[in-house]
């Protein structure tokens, strides 16, 4: 394009098709209708139905789902953001790793609570085993592993 192009004013105004000549004539234009995290919950029957996220996972990219416990329940924890964008649109860095779940009889998810990252971008959530029994561990993008050991209830 720069030698295509030399000055400003040779394109102010003009459309893409003008700019790119025949680059996009073959091309099949596709449009997004959502951009939500989500998932899509199985009936048992091969049915499918999609199911947004509550409001507290759409503030950023979610990167990593893990189970909150061994056992199959339909709780989970999410973690996510992305620093990697351009300073115009600013990181993307209001996810804390949030507990979830999916609530069968009202069809909904419910966000219980979050683990209080001061910051980070959340690339795998994990449980592994140690002496002590199980710990929660969070990999973060260019940072420190951290762990959490779960409190036992009585």
């Amino acid at each position: 394009m720069k030698k295509a192009y030399l000055k400003y004013d040779e394109v102010a105004g003009k459309n893409v098709q003008y700019m790119f000549y025949d680059l996009f004539k073959d091309y099949l234009e596709l449009k997004t209708e959502t951009l939500g995290s989500g998932c899509f919950i199985n009936d048992g029957k091969g049915n499918f139905t999609k199911k947004n996220f509550p409001d507290e996972l759409q503030l950023a990219p979610n990167f990593s789902f893990c189970r909150t416990s061994a056992n199959g329940s339909g709780s989970f924890i999410a973690g996510g953001n992305f620093y990697g964008v351009i300073p115009y649109e600013g990181r993307y860095d209001a996810l804390l790793p949030t507990f979830f779940s999916f609530n069968k009889a009202t069809g909904g998810f419910q966000t219980n609570s979050n683990i209080p990252l001061h910051q980070g971008e959340v690339r795998d959530i994990k449980w592994i085993n140690s002496k002590g029994g199980k710990v929660l561990m969070i990999a973060r993008n260019n940072e420190n592993l951290q762990f959490y050991m779960p409190v036992k209830s009585e």
